[in-house]
């Protein structure tokens, strides 16, 4: 049985601060020390959780935010996704009830990004489409 859903009550985030922190930082070229802007974030409001967890195991972490573009339209921004052993079907579920929150907050859209070959192919799947993108540092 899968279970996706969103983590509101930050009694239960705090119990598991420690190890949302190390799913995030597996998911971001972050380190410990961004821990601390990445967990205020959480506590505003700002960055939902969302647990992915099959016959009551966790397999998985998301974190999402709204975001609004220049021309105010509105998208739910998939920031971080963790997991293991998460199946083709878990994956699709999942996206449906992300698509079901965005809307619910306004969003026409669900955008993210990945490195991941195997999640491209998910979005495509979706109706979604897959762009490049680069990241360039400043020097």
């Amino acid at each position: 049985m899968f279970r996706f859903e969103l983590i509101d009550d930050l009694s239960k985030l705090r119990l598991h601060k420690a190890k949302i922190l190390e799913a995030m930082r597996a998911a971001l070229p972050t380190s410990e020390q961004d821990d601390a802007k990445l967990w205020a974030l959480i506590e505003a409001g700002e960055l939902a959780v969302w647990i992915g967890k099959a016959d009551e195991v966790t397999i998985g972490l998301v974190t999402t935010t709204v975001i609004t573009d220049m021309m105010g339209n509105k998208s739910l921004l998939v920031y971080t996704v963790t997991g293991s052993n998460v199946e083709d079907d878990y994956w699709t579920k999942g996206l449906a009830i992300l698509s079901a929150y965005a809307k619910g907050k306004g969003a026409e859209q669900i955008v993210t990004f990945m490195k991941k070959p195997r999640l491209a192919g998910l979005v495509e799947a979706a109706g979604g489409q897959v762009l490049y993108y680069g990241i360039i540092p400043c020097r």
